[in-house]
Order: structure tokens, then C-alpha cells, then sequence
């Protein structure tokens, strides 16, 4: 793979790391893959003494970019004794990869006394690691790409497991049926289609007066009306 090809031991970049020490600390850009190689493996493959010296330009770099913006007080005698504790490893410290992170992003820290202190955590070590030969560190790049790539697959089933399953609780949920969609609506759920009908209330005070229909009459027999006729007659002769 390209990615993979890119870490591995490169002749061009031990001439530039050649070249730049002896041209007396040239121009750092075309350097910065080795550090970035460094940063992702972990691993040293070039000449130490050399290595050492592009980590310190590099250390100067970023520490005079830092304090313009963020000036340190005593920031050369705190350049001084990174620098001295750069310099006094005689084989890459075992920190090295954490060393070339802070060098390729020192933005992580917001001002000048954090990343120094950041720096000095890496470099007051005392364990290191050996340089590592041509074919050894390709065998060992190898190595960990393959371990990086089983892990992304690992992690690639892993969601693609969580996604299937997911997909099969959905599909599988049983749909509310009518019955017991109307037993929600008699146990207190707000049926959509109901209406509610609202009386206004009366004032206190007021009454509602209700018209009510006249009685029908009901007819008289023709007994009661014979009854009523001499009722009358009986009446006119006490009256004479």
C-alpha cells in the first residue's frame, strides 16, 4: 500500500538527513516525513548522532515560533536545558514518538510554559531504544500495519454487527392492531376524530326560562257535556 510504503526505510531520506547535517542545518521542510514516520511508528532507522541533530533544529524552531507569539521570561534558559537534555541521549529515548508529536503539532498547547513543560515530561528519561536496521525496521512497519488493518476490520464488522442488528429489532416490531388501538383510546389516550361540545356559563344571577307547549286540550264525552248543559240550565232558573 502507498501509506505503508511511505514509512518504510528510505534511501532519500537518509541522503537528505545526510545532507542537511553536513550543509550546517539547512532547510527543515523536506525533512519532516522522517519526523512524521517517527510519530506514526514509533521506530528510528537512521543514524542517531544525525537524527539528533535535525530533532534539535527542529526544537528551535518551534520554541522561537511559540515564544513570539507567547514570550517566556526565561524562555533561552529553558531552551537551553531542553536542549541539553536532547543531547545528552546517546541512543533514541524511548519517548521519541511522543517527542516528534509535540515538534509537528505544538498548537495542541495554548501558550509557551505548557508546551515547555510538555517537552521537558519526554525528555527527562532515562530508558531508550535502539536504531533499528533497514531490514529490521521494515519488518517491523510490516508488522504494525498489519495489526492496524486487522483492527480496522475488526471495528468495520464490529458496526456493521450493531447496524444489521438494529435494523432487524425495527423491521421486526409488531404493528398496533384495532383492538388495541381502541383499548389505548378507553384507557385515557385523546381520540383525534372525538368532539367535544361547550357550553357557555351562565352569569351568576341569571336564569334560563324555558318555553314550554301549551297542554292539549282532551275532549269532553258526550256524557259530560249533557252534565255541564244542565249544570248551566240549573243555574239561569236561580238566577230568575
Amino acid at each position: 500500500m502507498a501509506e505503508e510504503a511511505q514509512l518504510h526505510y528510505s534511501e532519500v531520506h537518509k541522503k537528505l538527513l545526510e545532507d542537511f547535517v553536513k550543509s550546517d542545518k539547512g532547510e527543515l521542510e523536506p525533512l519532516i516525513p522522517i519526523l512524521k514516520n517517527i510519530s506514526i511508528t514509533g521506530l528510528s532507522c537512521y543514524n542517531w548522532e544525525e537524527l539528533k541533530q535535525l530533532l534539535t533544529a527542529k526544537l528551535e524552531k518551534v520554541l522561537g515560533d511559540f515564544n513570539t507569539s507567547a514570550p517566556l521570561p526565561d524562555f533561552e534558559e529553558k531552551k537551553e536545558v531542553l536542549k541539553k537534555f536532547l543531547n545528552g541521549f546517546t541512543n533514541p529515548p524511548f519517548t521519541i514518538q511522543r517527542l516528534c508529536e509535540l515538534l509537528l503539532n505544538p498548537s495542541i498547547y495554548s501558550n509557551t510554559r505548557n508546551y515547555v513543560h510538555a517537552l521537558e515530561k519526554v525528555l527527562t528519561v532515562t530508558s531508550t531504544q535502539p536504531t533499528r536496521s533497514k531490514e529490521e525496521y521494515n519488518e517491523l512497519v510490516a508488522k504494525q500495519q498489519e495489526n492496524f488493518a486487522a483492527i480496522k476490520d475488526s471495528k468495520a464488522k464490529f458496526n456493521q454487527k450493531n447496524n444489521n442488528n438494529s435494523t432487524m429489532d425495527m423491521s421486526t416490531e409488531k404493528p398496533m392492531d384495532l383492538d388495541e388501538s381502541l383499548k389505548n383510546n378507553t384507557t385515557g389516550r385523546t381520540d383525534t376524530h372525538s368532539v367535544q361540545t361547550v357550553f357557555p356559563e351562565s352569569k351568576k344571577g341569571d336564569s334560563m326560562e324555558v318555553e314550554k307547549d301549551p297542554p292539549t286540550p282532551i275532549p269532553e264525552s258526550a256524557e259530560s257535556q249533557e252534565q255541564k248543559g244542565d249544570q248551566n240550565e240549573s243555574d239561569n232558573r236561580m238566577d230568575q
